[in-house]
């Protein structure tokens, strides 16, 4: 399973990697979703073979967690801006 794990990120990488990026326009953090896609789908390695369309599935996954990740960091930044206006 590994080596056919190892397959599937090399084949994908490329493509997860431009989705999380295009969403996020920061390199370090279009790699850490696509590493926690990864890690999501080992996790599932057994049932890998159920997913119709591996790809359409690793896409759709890449763009929502880019999304909930952009989502985060935005609400992270308005309470620190709140919090930074508390103090003065």
């Amino acid at each position: 399973m590994e080596h056919e794990f190892r397959d599937i990120y090399f084949k994908y990488h490329p493509r997860l990697f431009r989705v999380a990026y295009y969403i996020l326009k920061e390199s370090d953090a279009a790699e850490d979703i696509c590493q926690d896609v990864f890690l999501k789908l080992w996790d599932k390695k057994d049932n890998v073979s159920d997913i119709a369309s591996l790809e359409a599935y690793l896409v759709q996954m890449t763009r929502n967690m880019a999304l909930n990740y952009l989502e985060s960091s935005r609400r992270e930044e308005r309470l620190h801006l709140e919090l930074k206006w508390d103090t003065v």
